[in-house]
């Protein structure tokens, strides 16, 4: 498992910004 950064626009998924809203998907 990937260490998520929980950041208010994105975070970092995989070494990839990714929104929000695609974390919650995860």
């Amino acid at each position: 498992m990937t260490h998520l950064i929980l950041d208010k626009v994105s975070v970092h998924y995989d070494g990839q910004p990714v929104p929000a809203v695609e974390r919650v998907s995860l």
